[in-house]
């Protein structure tokens, strides 16, 4: 996230937890309100990927750090995809200290979205790329989202134990998430089905009033 907002009862708190990327900022209203130095945009790519099963042997206390440096892919995505990226170097694994893990969200921010917009019904974002690559965001991955680059539906991965990429070509690419709720549309098509059969039980009731009443 980009900016934090607390109390000054928890001010304490969170300066004793947070690390050293977070400034203050402003106070407003009764709420302190703290930004992160180390903030990236939402959308941007990788150089390196690291498989789930390689992943989950990682110190947990350094995952955070991990992931600001390299995609989690699956062991079938990486067999796929991974020709974009490289495979993180096991060195790499020892060296995700504090002041790495602000060149890496450098790196990020230098590799994201110019433009990331909502819409009413997702999101769209607009990348330029030296050469095709995955495009991340860290948003849930969701069997309701429909993923489009440049008007054509992509495939969404499922990266980092629950979030989305996609493939992106060389040049400029637009990017269109679209999210229509699981079972949406086959109720839209139940009740088109249904609208007939309502309005012809309506009209033989209809019918046969007006011939009782005849």
């Amino acid at each position: 996230v980009k900016y934090l907002i607390t109390t000054p009862e928890k001010q304490e708190d969170f300066l004793a937890a947070a690390d050293d990327g977070w400034s203050y900022y402003d106070t407003k209203d009764g709420f302190m309100l703290y930004e992160n130095e180390n903030y990236v945009p939402m959308g941007f790519t990788y150089d390196y990927y690291i498989t789930e099963e390689s992943y989950e042997t990682t110190i947990k206390n350094t995952r955070a750090n991990l992931l600001m440096r390299a995609l989690v892919l699956s062991d079938e995505d990486a067999a796929q995809y991974g020709k974009y990226l490289k495979k993180l170097p096991t060195e790499q694994l020892n060296t995700l200290t504090y002041d790495a893990y602000v060149q890496d969200c450098e790196d990020r921010r230098a590799a994201a979205c110019t433009e990331f917009t909502m819409t009413n019904s997702g999101f769209h974002a607009e990348i330029e790329l030296a050469r095709p690559n995955l495009v991340f965001f860290s948003v849930p991955c969701d069997d309701g989202f429909t993923a489009f680059v440049n008007g054509e539906e992509t495939k969404i991965l499922e990266v980092d134990e629950g979030l989305m990429a996609v493939l992106c070509p060389e040049g400029a690419s637009r990017i269109d998430f679209v999210y229509e709720a699981d079972g949406l549309s086959l109720s839209k098509k139940v009740t088109l089905a249904a609208i007939p059969v309502f309005l012809c039980y309506v009209g033989y009731f209809w019918y046969k009033k007006r011939r009782n009443e005849a």
